[in-house]
């Protein structure tokens, strides 16, 4: 089976911190347009399955991370923005923080998200899963599961 994926990391793009306005509780926008924020969300929803990674910084997702999170609370009023949008998340760490970072993660299912897929990763630095076999292979079943889903 063919699939084409494109790979994305958020520090790749301008994403500026929430200004805790509230202009979008009325207005279902957000009021910041000099960002890479909706093009983000528009790849999101051309998307078949979302596929979203980060590691645990003290037991959440990076700042930069939480910045795209945190911008997408402009879309709170519409609670279906991403109904059915398949997501699956992987989390590494290297040891602990799991349950926290997840449940930031889980952030999507406000907007009517479905997680199809969660793994956890024990690792610390850039590269380090490759040299653990057991972890390259939960990867390789996550991997395979995600396109069986399909």
């Amino acid at each position: 089976m063919d699939v084409e994926t494109e790979f994305l990391q958020i520090m790749d793009y301008t994403i500026n911190p929430c200004k805790g306005c509230r202009h979008c509780m009325t207005h279902i926008e957000c009021i910041i347009k000099d960002d890479d924020l909706e093009l983000l969300v528009d790849k999101m929803h051309s998307a078949n399955l979302l596929v979203i990674g980060a590691p645990i910084y003290w037991y959440g997702p990076p700042g930069v991370f939480k910045n795209f999170i945190d911008r997408t609370h402009a879309f709170y009023p519409d609670k279906m923005r991403f109904k059915g949008k398949k997501i699956a998340i992987i989390t590494i760490a290297a040891d602990s923080g799991f349950s926290s970072h997840e449940k930031i993660m889980s952030w999507m299912k406000r907007y009517g998200a479905n997680y199809v897929k969660w793994l956890r990763i024990l690792a610390r630095e850039k590269g380090e899963i490759t040299e653990k076999p057991d972890e390259m292979e939960k990867l390789r079943i996550y991997a395979s599961d995600l396109i069986n889903l399909f």
